[in-house]
């Protein structure tokens, strides 16, 4: 009698530890999924509203001989872009930091025509405060200017002043 408990314990106990590590199994689909999800949801919104704000700018800012001698904004950089120089913007602001082949695979171009994408947008001084270009151990990598990311974080959390002090 004893041994019969001690088995159908035993058995009890392994069906109950297998439904534990299916739901153990489980977790990280259900954490990662809503996760991919709102990084995904960030990525359009923060796309979007670079639109918006060169859209904003280009419809509302006249080229007047003071705003000529100020260094032209980003958002008026964007829209001076090419539409494959553009799609690379979208492709790192969605993909962050990118090696030349993994951009000429996302533009459907070679790794040295992707280079030579790269290299004439660094040579432009105005199309280079868009773009970051760091050396790393795993080589060249290419991504969004922390200029960029500032602006569109600003824009995008802009606060009102405090005028009460």
């Amino acid at each position: 009698m004893h041994s019969d408990t001690i088995t159908l314990f035993n058995e009890n106990f392994k069906d109950r530890n297998l439904d534990v590590l299916k739901k153990l199994d489980e977790l990280p689909d259900k954490i990662m999924n809503p996760l991919k999800e709102m990084i995904s949801i960030s990525k359009q919104e923060i796309l979007a509203e670079l639109v918006r704000i060169s859209s904003h700018y280009a419809a509302h800012h006249s080229h007047d001989s003071v705003s000529a001698q100020i260094a032209r904004p980003i958002q008026e950089i964007t829209n001076g872009l090419t539409g494959k120089q553009r799609k690379l913007l979208v492709i790192l602001l969605d993909s962050g930091f990118l090696s030349y082949a993994e951009i000429g695979e996302k533009l459907g171009i070679t790794h040295e025509s992707a280079k030579n994408l790269v290299n004439r947008l660094i040579k432009d001084t105005e199309k280079a405060k868009l773009f970051s270009k760091q050396e790393t151990e795993k080589g060249v990598r290419v991504g969004i200017s922390s200029e960029v990311q500032d602006e569109i974080l600003e824009k995008k959390y802009r606060t009102t002043p405090n005028d009460s002090t």
